[in-house]
């Protein structure tokens, strides 16, 4: 088996690529110079230490070339993708009346058109071989609920969700599955910044959740892992929250 990891080197996606390392499968995974900019000496350390089983791609979603670079790496694989998991994301903390086209621009394309191309590309190989195949895509609870500065990243959000449900309904003939994973706030560099600026969010978030944690990269991990694995084999279009009991308050 084989998968395929956008966003592994960092944040819960580094915590994902670790949880598939440890099933000894054979993984590719991306990340983006150009956006991890601000951190590329860790970055460097990270992709000398990784396992022979690990192929590592700089691909810039926002650069169609790149993009296009990745879809014909999955289609002329000999064996596809047997799993997919959509991680790479970016969230961009701004006023609703401040967003400019650019901003909205580059959010959509990073966090819904790439994962739109590319899990076509993962299916229609899929289908071409024959074989079964399971997607999982990391939302958000921003899908389902509102954020002051989030407005975009929460619309992306909602955007996969539905994607994910569409893909499990037109899918399943070819015993493809697809689910999602809504993580709630957990504590990794995308939201450290806004945490630092806003020390009394965090406070409120924990005071907020029933379990009075946040859920860690690992929990995340472990949900992605059930639900691309056979354990859940007869589970498709679902989204599996992993915030502590967040949303179970929320009315």
């Amino acid at each position: 088996m084989s998968v395929l990891l956008t966003g592994g080197m960092r944040g819960i996606g580094k915590s994902i690529l670790e949880r598939l390392i440890a099933e000894d499968k054979e993984i590719v995974t991306t990340y983006c110079t150009e956006i991890d900019a601000y951190y590329l000496d860790d970055l460097a350390a990270d992709l000398r230490e990784l396992p022979d089983n690990v192929e590592a791609l700089d691909i810039n979603f926002l650069e169609p070339d790149d993009v296009n670079k990745l879809i014909e790496n999955i289609k002329q694989r000999e064996s596809p993708f047997t799993e997919f998991v959509n991680n790479a994301g970016i969230c961009e903390f701004e006023n609703y009346l401040e967003i400019s086209d650019k901003s909205l621009d580059k959010t959509f394309n990073i966090n819904f058109k790439a994962p739109f191309l590319i899990s076509q590309a993962v299916c229609s190989t899929l289908i071409k071989h024959k074989m079964p195949g399971s997607l999982c895509f990391i939302s958000s609870i921003s899908a389902d609920t509102a954020g002051e500065y989030q407005s975009h990243y929460c619309a992306t959000k909602g955007a996969l969700d539905q994607l994910m449900r569409c893909i499990a309904y037109s899918m399943g003939k070819y015993g493809i599955r697809s689910n999602s994973v809504q993580p709630g706030t957990v504590l990794t560099d995308i939201n450290f910044a806004d945490f630092q600026t806003h020390p009394q969010k965090l406070e409120d978030f924990i005071a907020r959740t029933p379990m009075r944690k946040l859920a860690t990269g690992e929990d995340v991990a472990n949900a992605v892992h059930y639900l691309i694995s056979g354990q859940s084999s007869g589970i498709t279009g679902i989204t599996l929250r992993v915030d502590g009991g967040f949303m179970a308050g929320i009315q």
